[in-house]
């Protein structure tokens, strides 16, 4: 009897392996062979992008944030939770072992015999193991890991927002600060226009109109001055915030001035996106999760097998009790079959399907939309180059446009509104010509982030303590 069950333990786990197996792929998003807008098919160079701008203080700001931000702390503490999760759904694929042990004392008195010694001690070990025949324990485990798959890639994407969130908030904050330089610079024009005018009234050469037509203008630039100063104030928060400080308007030392110039990156093809990009990586993983879920669900309608064993003795003596002569084993084999369940199981079954085809379609959505975003972003920064070529022109046009006015106005060929207008024209055009500068660097940290890229596993292995990541790519 004993080698009979001990055969047909072994014949079970023989076929535990070749159980319900339910796979399917993903769907395909037709994409041409290049990008419509890029200018050139090479290859994207795989490092981290914000190096390219050649700035030291934005290279230290990105340090301190991978050390230090809460919300990609948070990230890696949740991919902790899903690596726990994956290990305790593998260890339903294993025997469950425990051990038992146990010493009762005492004594009962039975009438003219005496009393009678009751002690002994009670060692067994009990295990159990449910045989994966259909493959539910195995499509469990493979949800997991897709669950686990998803983490890591959230973590990546995580990153990647965060490097994008920095870079984008410290560059407004130098287009804060060069605003702010350059309304101190139009304040103290201003304020010579105004002293001028102002003579020239005490000489009765002008007007009453002129001097509060000077004064308003003055006091614009230092109304437009206040709400620049709050904005700045704001944004070095953030910035702050980010690198998980408390606010700080020192965040970035003295740093007032953009980059003089943005580099243009290769875009790639469009099929390298589906691995570079953690996002699409994560929905592909939720995907083939959900899809051993559904696996998992069509197994629990067919009946499962079960083995316990157990292996143990009772003795007074504790020798005994432990002695492999004295001991005593069973092996039970049993089968539990779903007859009725109301529809539970079943009902179970399709809404797996369900969530299958619901994760298919969330991840073609995925795919598009990051086709989308490098499209956009490819097309934006070709036109912003365009648009700040124009405003350069024009900045320099407005500045020419508001000498001559001035020189004009000292010689009483024109009046001072003429002025007037060209000093705002003049501010006005360097103010659009610096944001579309920072645009054009926010359209760039746009095309970067879109990409995506390996370069965020390089960046995490630096990072203490480092995440322990794989690396699928399919």
């Amino acid at each position: 009897m004993r080698r009979q069950l001990i055969a047909a333990f072994s014949a079970l786990l023989f076929v535990s392996g070749c159980g319900y197996v339910q796979r399917h792929n993903a769907p395909k998003v037709d994409a041409p062979e290049s990008y419509l807008h890029a200018t050139t098919d090479e290859a994207l160079k795989d490092a981290a992008w914000w190096t390219d701008f050649g700035d030291e203080a934005l290279n230290q700001l990105m340090d301190e944030a991978i050390d230090n931000s809460p919300s990609l702390e948070a990230a890696l503490a949740k991919l902790q939770q899903f690596r726990a999760q994956s290990r305790a759904t593998r260890s339903s694929l294993f025997p469950t072992v425990t051990l038992n042990g146990s010493y009762q004392d005492g004594e009962r008195a039975f009438g003219g015999l005496g009393k009678i010694d009751l002690g002994y001690y009670d060692v067994s070990i009990a295990a159990q193991y449910e045989v994966d025949l259909w493959g539910k324990l195995s499509a469990r485990r493979r949800a997991a890991f897709g669950d686990l798959l998803a983490s890591e890639n959230d973590a990546r994407a995580a990153l990647l927002t965060l490097t994008s969130q920095v870079a984008r908030t410290y560059f407004q904050m130098l287009d804060l600060r060069e605003q702010l330089r350059l309304i101190q610079q139009t304040s103290e024009s201003n304020e010579n226009a105004h002293e001028l005018v102002a003579n020239r009234y005490a000489l009765g050469v002008v007007t009453s109109l002129d001097v509060y037509q000077s004064e308003a203008n003055l006091a614009q630039a230092r109304a437009q001055k206040a709400t620049v100063e709050a904005s700045l104030a704001a944004t070095e928060h953030l910035l702050s915030v980010l690198l998980g400080r408390y606010p700080d308007p020192d965040i970035a030392g003295n740093m007032n001035a953009l980059p003089p110039q943005v580099l243009e990156i290769n875009a790639g093809l469009p099929s390298d996106l589906l691995n570079r990009r953690p996002d699409l990586r994560a929905a592909r993983a939720r995907l083939l999760a959900s899809d051993a879920r559904w696996a998992s669900a069509n197994a629990a309608l067919l009946p499962s097998f079960t083995l316990t064993g157990s292996y143990g003795n009772i003795n007074k003596v504790l020798e005994d009790a432990l002695d492999p002569e004295n001991l005593l084993w069973n092996l039970v084999a049993g089968v539990t079959a779903p007859i009725f369940q109301g529809g539970r199981l079943v009902g179970e079954a399709q809404r797996a399907e369900g969530a299958f085809y619901e994760s298919a379609a969330t991840y073609k959505l995925v795919v598009l939309n990051a086709y989308r975003e490098v499209e956009d972003a490819l097309v934006r920064g070709e036109k912003q180059r365009e648009r700040v070529a124009e405003l350069e022109r024009q900045a320099t046009a407005s500045g020419n446009s508001l000498r001559v006015a001035e020189d004009q106005y000292r010689q009483g060929v024109v009046n001072y509104l003429q002025v007037l207008t060209a000093q705002n024209f003049y501010y006005s055009s360097q103010s659009a010509l610096i944001t579309a500068r920072r645009e054009l660097l926010q359209n760039r940290i746009d095309l970067a982030s879109a990409l995506g890229g390996s370069w965020t596993d390089q960046v995490l292995e630096n990072r203490e303590p480092s995440p322990k990541l794989h690396t699928e790519v399919r």
